[in-house]
């Protein structure tokens, strides 16, 4: 019987890519497919399926996933194996916005790339997001297909304890206009235009309003410089940098928010702003990369980062119930397309795909579609 295992850089806990690595492992395992992780390393919580990629024995009848989003010595292995491999690919953040902040990850992030177009011979790869799947079939890819995350949106919601929430709501249910964004703290997400955009807001508009930045910092020096920009413009009372939140309470956050606003300036899908969404909070982006395909119609997409412009926009949510509501309809509207169901459906396509013999030798079909 055919086998499906999946390489991957790292299997942390809580990460996305970790998260789809673990339910895609499941699916797999609830329909009798044996399947195991191949990673460096991994969260203790995932040993019983994980192991190196040393202990790896191929055969060529089986399939292996190899899950992209940074440069791993895993994805030059796997040009190497017998298997046939499907590359799955979640985004490489370009290395310009790393490289005043981390020459380490800039450089891996560069590799990652390069790795992404030696594997474009593969006849058959994944894409997490449209966004995603157009940058692989940019650099040479034959066929890919849409596989996006299995997310539940409102598993926050479920899987809130308010009881431990209490601390979130006494400090920031209190009437304030709460402006929130979810995301690690990276150069590429410019929390920094977030808090320029705020500070406007804040002096301008409503001096009764507070910024709540969720997230680590995984930059740390860009991390810094962002507390350092709150200090330097006198919000320091009105900012929060809660760090990392873990799931039981960080649908809390999403009920005590205004607004989402989101300026990131690349992002291969942007899972938190179909959160925000769950929550009925009304969502304001840049339209840029991933984020504005993940949108859709919905939502309220700003071409700059202007602070004045997202100001008004976040004063007119706040003053017109209307349109308000109506942006919340939609968004509603909107999270049908993320659905698990829609994502089981589409890995249940994505193993017939790949299971398809015409999948097995590399094919350039330039009319391929998801």
């Amino acid at each position: 019987m055919i086998e499906i295992h999946q390489f991957a850089p790292i299997v942390l806990y809580g990460d996305a890519v970790g998260n789809q690595i673990v339910a895609m492992r499941q699916w797999l395992d609830s329909r009798g497919i044996r399947s195991k992780v191949y990673a460096p390393s991994w969260d203790p919580r995932y040993a019983a399926f994980c192991d190196t990629p040393e202990n790896y024995r191929s055969r060529p009848e089986n399939v292996v996933i190899l899950q992209h989003c940074v440069g791993t010595p895993v994805a030059d292995l796997a040009l190497q194996l017998q298997d046939r491999v499907v590359p799955y690919y979640h985004n490489i953040t370009p290395a310009e916005y790393y490289q005043p902040y981390d020459r380490g990850l800039a450089q891996a992030l560069v590799q990652g790339r390069e790795q992404l177009r030696r594997h474009s011979n593969a006849p058959y790869a994944l894409a997490v997001s449209e966004y995603n799947r157009l940058e692989m079939l940019g650099v040479g890819y034959a066929r890919v297909d849409i596989l996006p995350l299995f997310i539940n949106p409102t598993r926050l919601s479920r899987d809130l304890d308010r009881a431990q929430a209490a601390s979130i709501y006494a400090a920031y249910a209190d009437g304030r206009e709460n402006w929130l964004f979810v995301g690690r703290l990276s150069p590429n997400k410019r929390q920094d235009n977030v808090i320029r955009a705020f500070n406007y807001h804040h002096r301008l508009v409503n001096p009764n309003s507070r910024l709540l930045l969720v997230g680590t910092d995984a930059a740390p020096r860009y991390a810094d410089d962002c507390r350092a920009l709150a200090a330097r413009l006198g919000l320091s009372d009105s900012v929060v940098f809660a760090g990392h939140v873990p799931d039981a309470v960080l649908g809390a956050y999403f009920e005590v928010a205004s607004l989402f606003v989101c300026l990131s300036e690349h992002e291969g899908f942007g899972a938190p702003v179909l959160e925000a969404m769950s929550f009925n909070v009304p969502v304001v982006a840049l339209k840029a990369t991933g984020v504005a395909m993940t949108m859709g119609d919905a939502g309220i997409l700003v071409n700059q980062p202007r602070p004045d412009a997202i100001s008004e926009v976040a004063d007119v949510l706040a003053q017109d119930d209307e349109l308000r509501q109506r942006i919340v309809v939609k968004q509603r509207a909107r999270l049908s397309a993320f659905s698990l169901d829609a994502a089981h459906a589409a890995m249940s396509r994505a193993l017939q795909a790949l299971l398809e013999p015409s999948n097995t030798t590399a094919t350039r079909d330039p009319k391929s579609t998801p």
